[in-house]
């Protein structure tokens, strides 16, 4: 009797344990999705994270500035001889602002000094700059930059000197395309051209040469850096002996090609 009642006990509790066991799942485990790549977000709270600044020469030095924003957002303001003159704006792409990113990461730009100057006083100076929590670190130099900060310098420079996507703001003007100090100029009929053109000779403009054998259309040219192309061409059209007057374009390879 007392053996029956022990068997019945057991298999009270054997059943109890079986039913509280927790069965395996049989739904398949998916791995977590992967963490997508970080990429600028427009925000209001942009804040600068690298600069790149181009100082002058004696000579026809590029002088500009070019910021990129913790939201990818980026600025150009051109200084002189450079085809983007005044502020544009452009929006990077993801590859982009994650491979500068990357660049000043590997760069560390915190240890090199501040400051490597250059033997000769002709030369310009190149000041790239990384922001990080309110500190500025600015490493400046050009001939004796370490190769590192210089290899940085053509990164930053490539970006600056892409020619699409940007948007001229209020004032500024993109040559990009365009020969600056060349003019194609067509004068009126039975004028004195030579007479028109010496009332430019503050900007040294001279002719090249005529375009076309039957019409008065010259290639002209002056001395870059004298005046800004467009105020030029705009005095050119003003003026009672020019029919028209527009700054001379570059030719692709492709323009090249047709015309042969």
């Amino acid at each position: 009797m007392k053996i029956g009642i022990l068997i019945a006990v057991l298999l009270v509790v054997a059943i109890a344990f079986a039913c509280n066991t927790p069965k395996p799942s049989t739904t398949e485990q998916k791995p977590p999705p992967p963490k997508e790549e970080e990429t600028p977000t427009l925000t209001s709270e942009s804040v600068k994270l690298f600069e790149l600044t181009k100082t002058p020469c004696f000579g026809m030095c590029p002088v500009f500035t070019y910021t990129i924003y913790s939201d990818g957002k980026t600025e150009y303001s051109g200084k002189r001889w450079v085809d983007k003159m005044g502020l544009h704006t452009k929006q990077l792409s993801k590859a982009d602002f994650n491979a500068i990113k990357k660049a000043f990461a590997e760069t560390k730009l915190a240890g090199y000094d501040d400051m490597y100057k250059n033997q000769i006083m002709d030369l310009p100076n190149w000041k790239i700059s990384e922001f990080t929590d309110g500190n500025r670190k600015d490493v400046v130099g050009y001939q004796n930059m370490p190769e590192p900060v210089k290899e940085l310098v053509k990164q930053m420079d490539a970006l600056a000197d892409a020619t699409d996507g940007w948007k001229a703001q209020e004032g500024a003007v993109n040559y990009t395309g365009v020969i600056q100090d060349e003019v194609i100029v067509r004068f009126k009929d039975d004028v004195d051209q030579d007479e028109v053109i010496g009332l430019f000779k503050a900007y040294k403009l001279e002719k090249v040469k005529q375009l076309s054998p039957r019409l008065p259309i010259w290639l002209l040219k002056y001395r870059k850096g004298t005046i800004e192309p467009n105020e030029i061409v705009e005095m050119l059209n003003k003026h009672d002996d020019i029919v028209s007057a527009e700054l001379n374009k570059k030719l692709s390879p492709r323009d090249v090609k047709e015309t042969k």
